[in-house]
């Protein structure tokens, strides 16, 4: 599975509709598009979404879906500001309420 497709599952396992977690993926791919372009030494190296995450270590998965956690809780405010699964992308709200 790749990287783009695995954070949209995740968004999804975690509430969201799939056309939502589909735009909150998008929203972590076109950040690290222009941080690639930005940093041009990286060679393209930022982020990899549509590469197999079994040739990556556990490691990476992490750290982007901190970066989709991210995108996840601006579209939330943006979109949908009542929604239920907020708690499940905001650690400090489910800290608060006990989750």
């Amino acid at each position: 599975m790749t990287f783009r497709k695995r954070m949209e599952a995740m968004c999804v396992d975690n509430g969201m509709f799939d056309t939502q977690a589909e735009k909150v993926v998008q929203r972590a791919v076109n950040e690290s598009r222009e941080t690639d372009e930005a940093n041009k030494d990286s060679g393209g190296m930022f982020y990899r979404w549509d590469d197999d995450e079994a040739g990556y270590p556990l490691t990476m998965t992490a750290v982007l879906w901190m970066c989709v956690c991210r995108h996840a809780l601006e579209f939330i405010k943006e979109e949908c500001p009542n929604a239920w699964f907020r708690p499940m992308f905001d650690k400090e709200m489910a800290a608060k309420m006990g989750i």
